[in-house]
């Protein structure tokens, strides 16, 4: 089973003084062609790419990807859905989506993980509504164009805002309701735990969930504040019991540790990083 980790697009890219979190990785880690290698030496086998930037010049978006495939590592893009995205093709609605597919070698599809479309006072109902006909368009799309790819449609953190994905059980509901094969669900482990911590919802997903799980983000809570995508240095979140439910229903995709440097920088990063690949790799044994 392959375990993964986030990393953000400037760092990727090489640019280190445009983005905190890149900023704050390349503090402790060095250049990202170095840092790549050190982490598939460390049993890391994909790296998932974050935080979109619009303003990365095309040459910095193919230097992104071939520094990932150089070091031998395969990709998934962590995409940002938009209101307008169902009047858009799928290649203008992720700009680099052209670049990402022309980066494929050794895995056969490229995975893009999704989140609803969210609105502050906003009615849910409206936006799940909204989310599923974007969702159904990316799908058709793909279909139409025979790309390889698959949409991971992730579940959310309660912020105390209309979203339509805070619950298993809506986002089984949107995968049912489209029963596209392009489609499938992504388990953030550490928004479903402070969920049910903070605010009560169910801790583990509906079978319908984990028969359709393509993708994970993993994370711990901070031990202090409760925030999300931390290390996993304080055991909060349970993750081996949830990889365990993954492992009942078969699941294959890949254990991506989305961590933000950022909110813990006053932490080694590096170390911090390798210690969490090395909590899944016992866990996988």
């Amino acid at each position: 089973m392959k375990i993964g980790i986030s990393l953000p697009w400037q760092y990727l890219a090489g640019i280190y003084d445009r983005e905190e979190a890149g900023r704050t990785i390349y503090r402790d880690c060095s250049e990202a062609s170095v840092f790549l290698e050190k982490l598939k030496k460390h049993g890391c086998e994909s790296i998932e790419l974050r935080h979109w930037d619009p303003e990365i010049a095309d040459k910095d978006l193919i230097k992104s990807f071939k520094n990932i495939t150089d070091a031998g590592l395969i990709f998934s893009i962590h995409g940002d859905i938009k209101p307008d995205h169902d009047k858009k093709t799928i290649q203008d609605a992720f700009p680099w989506l052209s670049f990402a597919l022309d980066g494929l070698k050794s895995q056969e599809k490229l995975t893009i993980v999704i989140h609803p479309v969210k609105e502050i006072g906003g009615d849910t109902e409206l936006l799940k509504t909204q989310t599923e006909s974007i969702l159904n368009h990316y799908c058709s799309e793909i279909e139409k164009k025979s790309l390889p790819v698959i949409i991971a449609y992730e579940n959310q953190r309660e912020k105390g805002f209309a979203d339509p994905a805070l619950s298993f059980k809506s986002i089984s509901e949107t995968v049912t309701s489209l029963n596209r094969k392009e489609i499938g669900t992504c388990w953030d482990m550490g928004h479903s735990y402070a969920n049910y911590l903070k605010n009560s919802y169910e801790e583990l997903p509906d079978d319908v969930f984990l028969k359709n799980a393509v993708h994970t983000h993993i994370h711990d809570l901070s031990e202090k504040t409760g925030a999300t995508h931390w290390p996993l240095i304080f055991g909060n979140t349970p993750v081996e019991k949830y990889i365990r439910l993954l492992e009942k229903h078969n699941y294959k995709g890949i254990y991506n540790l989305e961590l933000s440097a950022e909110r813990f920088s006053s932490l080694n990063i590096e170390e911090n990083f390798l210690k969490s690949i090395d909590l899944i790799k016992g866990i996988l044994k």
